[in-house]
């Protein structure tokens, strides 16, 4: 096979013509190419400006053995929230609903990734509750445990009862996957299907543009006698819990893709 010319679109979330910025629908123009050809990425240009942390995963449980043992819980307000930001909204929520008043300090430290969570009171011990619910959220704001299953390891070092965060710590995902779904248009009408584009790995924090351009481009797919590519669906998805972004809050991304015509030798 011998490679055409290559034609290079480019795809901006306002530019849409359906869906929402986390699964926008584009119109395709005509190309002026033959039917078989293969479409690959160039670069994505994405703002993190999506929630690190929402509903339904965004309800807190954990539970004090003590004077009063009991478990508690509180609802993380959705937002885009820093590692730090987090630490001190965990903080002062996890004081407000000890069900032994306890004050709590949680600190994140940059240089180690992780969250440490303090009692301040040796007479009180804490745990997260694992289940389903809790392990979303744990997910959602960026706890990777060591250990399937999520857990967290217990650290009696300090005054009061530590728990740490036994992995990377970071609010958020670690990854975002883009798949595409193709339409095309000849003798009927075809949907190619989800394909995975790509996973990019998360470059900054909350309100930072990140910018990815593949080395080694990643070629979406090639098909033989389909007829005319007429639209393609981005969707983008958290790795961490595979859920669709429901929305970048009005920041545009953009990306650009390549149509590459080929003919037979």
């Amino acid at each position: 096979m011998a490679a055409q010319n290559t034609q290079f679109i480019t795809l901006r979330s306002t530019d849409r013509v359906s869906g929402t910025s986390g699964s926008a629908v584009f119109r395709i123009p005509s190309l002026d190419l033959p039917k078989r050809h293969t479409v690959f990425l160039v670069s994505a240009n994405v703002p993190y400006t999506f929630y690190n942390t929402d509903a339904p995963d965004n309800v807190f449980y954990f539970r004090e053995t003590g004077p009063v043992t009991t478990t508690a819980s509180f609802t993380i307000p959705p937002g885009n929230y820093s590692s730090a930001e987090l630490a001190a909204l965990l903080e002062t929520s996890m004081t407000t609903n000890s069900p032994n008043t306890l004050s709590y300090l949680v600190d994140y430290d940059y240089n180690t990734g992780k969250m440490t969570f303090n009692t301040q009171n040796p007479a009180v011990t804490v745990e997260f509750e694992e289940n389903e619910m809790s392990l979303k959220l744990f997910l959602a704001i960026g706890f990777y445990t060591e250990a399937s299953g999520g857990g967290y390891n217990k650290d009696g070092t300090t005054v009061g009862q530590t728990i740490t965060s036994p992995s990377y710590c970071q609010a958020g995902p670690s990854h975002l996957t883009l798949e595409s779904n193709l339409r095309y248009r000849g003798h009927h009408t075809l949907y190619k299907g989800l394909n995975m584009m790509a996973t990019f790995p998360m470059s900054g924090g909350p309100g930072d543009n990140m910018l990815y351009e593949p080395s080694d481009r990643v070629e979406l797919f090639t098909e033989n006698d389909l007829g005319l590519l007429q639209n393609i669906r981005v969707t983008w998805r958290r790795d961490d819990t595979g859920r669709e972004i429901s929305s970048f809050h009005g920041v545009p991304w953009t990306i650009t893709i390549g149509v590459r015509g080929v003919t037979p030798t």
